[in-house]
């Protein structure tokens, strides 16, 4: 899954299966899988742990309460960095008069004409 914030079918499968209880356990990789922020993923461990399923990460084994809250908040924070450092980069680039990005709108650059009279291969 990697949907952002768990709003993908994969993740909602996921929780339509643990409110099923289909499963004993749910494995993952980390658990900014289950959630980028501190709400999602403690509302996923509330479900899990309603439904009597534990949660488990690769490397860790079971994770309990304390587990899932630091590192959830740990991901959390990462992502808002990670998004602020973003920002701060593209507003730079974006002042020095370079893109900030890659084509506006979706639109593509027209073909420019070299001086030889050939056109220049549009790259995407």
């Amino acid at each position: 899954m990697s949907a952002p914030c768990g709003t993908g079918p994969g993740f909602q499968a996921l929780l339509d299966a643990v409110h099923a209880r289909a499963f004993d356990i749910v494995l993952f990789e980390h658990v900014d899988r289950l959630g980028r922020d501190l709400e999602r993923a403690s509302n996923f461990y509330k479900a899990a742990t309603f439904a009597d399923i534990e949660l488990h990460q690769l490397g860790k084994g079971k994770l309990g309460r304390l587990d899932m809250g630091i590192m959830s908040t740990m991901a959390q924070m990462l992502i808002e960095d990670l998004a602020l450092k973003t920002r701060r980069d593209l507003r730079g680039k974006f002042e020095r008069g370079q893109s900030a990005g890659g084509k506006s709108y979706g639109y593509a650059p027209p073909h420019r004409t070299r001086r030889s009279g050939s056109k220049r291969p549009r790259r995407y």
